[in-house]
């Protein structure tokens, strides 16, 4: 600022000093004063622009180097994660199934159907959720053993407690106990103390249905015509194979669903939470559309699948079966679901 004041004066100066010039040299003089003012005017103006400019970037600079870094431990939204995106949780693979809306059940015109598959009727599952990659197989199933998993009160319900009594494990089947086998022999008490042993649950029948077929609701998980060899079903009466016991979980890459889980159809019927309960038709309540969890009581738990040895008929991703929840076999085990964060 003092520098600036010094020049201005100058040219005031000047004009004293020549006060008692003629009136026409006076004139010349203040004219040649007043363009020198105006140059040095518009010079400092441009050197201060230039100069808070250069202040203002330097600051902008300063800041952008010494800004303490922050870091949000939890994020204020879920990221939308693609369909069928893997990830791992207490073990056992995963794939991410997004909230969405499909046909449930089975068309009226569909020759194969049954009643308790009618009527075909829009289901929203409003929140996204994971389901199990593959059956729980022998080896994860070992794991909730060696856990403690029937001795632990808090992961059974108490009519599964009840029914537990002095059991410690489910009942083996030769040619069935292959670490990579699904997990057969459980009834539903084992099925839902395990899941929530692993930090999970059983899925619902929609859930289980949606993850099958998808928002474009397919007779099977891969289109709607059966095509041999793409799960492990008895496929004697159409020339195909039978293999008579389970398959690998991870067999039958080409039958896999929209989200890329293995063997929705065929291997092992699978238990599902939902009761079943049959009024006549045993059909559906259409009027549950959003998140539907069946009847209140019933007669037993659904299972859906088909299984290793029933005929492709009875692994269209819209039958349905049940049984009692004592109830255990060598083609029964199960498949698990976890909440995505919301």
């Amino acid at each position: 600022m003092t520098r600036s004041t010094g020049r201005f004066r100058k040219p005031i100066r000047a004009f004293i000093s020549y006060r008692r010039l003629p009136s026409t040299a006076l004139a010349h003089l203040i004219a040649n004063e007043l363009k020198r003012l105006s140059i040095s005017v518009i010079f400092f103006v441009l050197v201060g622009i230039v100069a808070v400019d250069s202040r203002l970037a330097v600051s902008h600079e300063i800041r952008e180097a010494t800004a303490v870094p922050t870091f949000q431990t939890f994020p204020t939204s879920i990221p939308t994660l693609a369909a069928g995106t893997e990830h791992v949780i207490n073990g056992i693979a995963y794939v991410y199934v997004p909230a969405g809306c499909f046909m449930m059940g089975s068309a009226e015109n569909d020759l194969n159907a049954y009643d308790p598959e009618k009527p075909q009727h829009q289901v929203c599952i409003t929140k996204s959720y994971w389901i199990g990659k593959f059956e729980v197989t022998n080896a994860e199933y070992q794991r909730f053993i060696d856990a403690g998993g029937y001795g632990t009160r808090n992961y059974w319900s108490e009519d599964g407690w009840i029914w537990k009594d002095f059991r410690t494990m489910p009942r083996d089947y030769n040619g069935f106990t292959e670490p990579d086998q699904p997990r057969v022999g459980i009834t539903w008490y084992e099925a839902e103390a395990l899941a929530k042993w692993a930090g999970g649950r059983l899925p619902t029948e929609a859930e289980w249905e949606y993850a099958a077929r998808g928002p474009y609701s397919p007779i099977y998980p891969w289109g709607d015509e059966y095509k041999v060899g793409y799960a492990n079903v008895d496929e004697r009466d159409i020339d195909g194979t039978f293999l008579e016991k389970t398959a690998p979980v991870d067999s039958y890459l080409n039958g896999v669903s929209w989200v890329g889980a293995y063997n929705m159809v065929g291997n092992v019927w699978e238990w599902c939470a939902d009761w079943y309960w049959c009024d006549g038709s045993c059909g559906y309540d259409a009027s549950q559309r959003d998140d539907p969890t069946g009847v209140d009581s019933g007669d037993g738990h659904v299972m859906r699948g088909g299984s290793w040895d029933y005929s492709p008929r009875f692994a269209r991703a819209a039958y349905r079966q049940w049984s009692v929840p004592h109830d255990s076999d060598d083609n029964l085990g199960v498949r698990l679901v976890v909440d995505a964060v919301s």
